[in-house]
């Protein structure tokens, strides 16, 4: 006896990707993606968390510097953070030519 899928195409919940004939799809990526997939997932979500949350910390450090007093004691700190802030600008600069270059190769 041939059992027929019940759905002739499946997709996941989460990603929307189409899969083939089934009884259910998949509710997360991780459920159809092999660990390897998985973990480049969860690492590209960090880093766009950590993105929008580098975003939102310079706007505030930001506003705050525009403030016209002085902060005294603050000149070394502040010149550690811009140490930390180029080295972050300098490695998000080469990730964002990375991405365009792969682009441009799938073309």
């Amino acid at each position: 006896m041939n059992v027929r899928p019940k759905f002739d195409v499946t997709f996941c919940s989460n990603c929307g990707r189409q899969f083939g004939p089934g009884d259910r799809g998949y509710s997360h990526c991780e459920q159809h993606m092999t660990p390897q997939q998985a973990s480049e997932m969860a690492r590209e979500t960090r880093a766009e968390v950590y993105a929008q949350w580098i975003a939102d910390d310079c706007d505030g450090l930001s506003t705050a510097l525009t403030v016209p007093s002085v902060f005294p004691h603050t000149t070394a700190e502040l010149a550690k953070a811009r140490a930390h802030v180029a080295l972050a600008l300098a490695r998000i600069d080469r990730a964002i030519e990375r991405d365009n270059q792969a682009h441009q190769e799938n073309r």
